[in-house]
């Protein structure tokens, strides 16, 4: 099983080398952009803020990915001569996606770490609290969950949306389904995280943790303020066992939707 992912993994990687050098020329793109007006308007906040809205472009990297993979399967059909688990071949998506996904932030980490050196006097970086190498390790390490979170909603919607494809009364209502489907998860998602009950579980096992560093002080005409959040934030470690398990679920109902249902 080892020896097969390792296989997929790696024709995964080869077929999406061009993706991997997209998203590095995309990245270069927005630094020379930035660099420019920076230049132009003598601005160094400027270069500042784009290396941050960068760096928060990739909570899309890995859905993006895995999107553009499971097309590419889609044309070139090459599962269907594929003895392996279809859980294992959305695992070796999700792995290649990481391995570029790992490349493109520390690529971009690298490039902020540069920017900061030349431009050690914008403001910026005075007006949050804290650490700044501290600030960026926890932002990085928050946008890598939630990129994978999404990216696993992305397969399963992939998969639900081949599988209808087979159903002859769906076949040619495949979108209208997929976005009905999408408000009708939306808004029982929104009433149940609404709910009592459910504030009553992730209560459970709660644990403070330090946010001073998301705090921003603002000085304006000799007066100052601060905004962001309090000194400390809760963590429901329920919460995230919650959404670990309904990660596990959706992915494997994707690879049986795969199995059974789609034909790509």
């Amino acid at each position: 099983m080892i020896q097969a992912y390792k296989g997929l993994l790696t024709k995964d990687i080869k077929v999406m080398k061009n993706y991997y050098f997209l998203g590095m020329g995309l990245i270069l793109l927005a630094v020379v952009g930035g660099g420019l007006l920076t230049k132009y308007f003598k601005e160094p906040n400027i270069m500042a803020a784009v290396m941050l809205m960068v760096l928060f472009a990739h909570i899309m990297y890995i859905p993006l990915f895995i999107l553009a993979s499971l097309n590419i399967e889609a044309k070139t059909q090459t599962w269907l001569h594929n003895p392996n688990s279809a859980a294992l071949l959305l695992l070796s998506k999700l792995g290649s996606a990481l391995v570029a996904y790992l490349f493109s932030i520390c690529f971009t980490l690298l490039v902020a770490a540069a920017v900061y050196f030349l431009y050690p006097s914008a403001e910026f970086y005075t007006l949050i609290q804290g650490s700044l190498l501290t600030n960026t390790l926890y932002i990085s390490i928050a946008i890598t969950f939630v990129t994978i979170y999404f990216a696993v909603w992305i397969l399963f919607y992939w998969s639900f949306f081949h599988s209808l494809k087979n159903v002859s009364v769906a076949g040619a209502l495949r979108w209208p389904i997929l976005i009905l489907f999408w408000i009708i998860q939306t808004i029982a998602g929104n009433y149940i995280t609404s709910s009592k009950w459910f504030g009553k579980i992730i209560s459970i096992g709660v644990i403070e943790a330090d946010a001073k560093w998301l705090s921003v002080d603002l000085e304006v005409n000799q007066s100052s303020a601060s905004i962001g959040m309090n000194p400390t934030v809760e963590i429901s470690l329920v919460h995230g066992l919650i959404y670990t398990l309904l990660v596990i679920f959706l992915f494997y109902l994707s690879a049986w939707l795969i199995e059974k249902k789609v034909e790509v």
